[in-house]
């Protein structure tokens, strides 16, 4: 599922996003439109989390959620190392 449409089941906001600038060149430097596109996922990313921990704070709160990020980092390293030997 997109992060726009999570946006919107979640929230109700509608997110307007630019086909142009998903798919226009990424490397340094960005354009103005490019850093408004990026911050407008970054506040979507958040607004979609701020809302999930309202609604189940064991599910999404920030203890759950640091939680399963610290179990995926440790598994990508168990990941990693295995990889590169």
């Amino acid at each position: 599922m997109s992060l726009k449409r999570l946006l919107l089941e979640a929230t109700g906001i509608e997110l307007a996003k630019s086909k142009r600038v998903a798919v226009s060149n990424w490397a340094a430097p960005l354009t103005e439109r490019q850093v408004q596109y990026a911050a407008a996922d970054a506040w979507a990313g958040a607004a979609v989390y701020r809302r999930l921990a309202a609604l189940d704070a064991d599910a999404f709160g920030y203890e759950a959620v640091r939680a399963r990020v610290l179990a995926c980092a440790r598994a990508c390293a168990v990941s990693y190392t295995h990889l590169t030997l």
